[in-house]
């Protein structure tokens, strides 16, 4: 019986210990991906010209718009 129970003793811990690594891990890649998403955002997007970007926006809403 005093086996049985340290035992399941012993695989709620490492249950517990498992569950608490995948977390830390899963949780690491988020944070990385994240910074990895706000580098790629900003290399692409950040030095973009805001007039060029207007006149485009303008000429593709004339002719490609559902709206009008």
């Amino acid at each position: 019986m005093f086996m049985k129970k340290e035992r399941n003793i012993f695989t709620k811990k490492l249950s517990d210990s498992l569950t608490n690594s995948k977390d830390s891990i899963l949780s690491w890649i988020e944070r990385t991906a994240g910074r990895v998403h706000n580098w790629a955002w900003d290399k692409r997007w950040k030095h973009r010209d805001k007039d060029e970007w207007l006149r485009g926006y303008r000429e593709w809403k004339k002719t490609r718009c559902p709206h009008n």
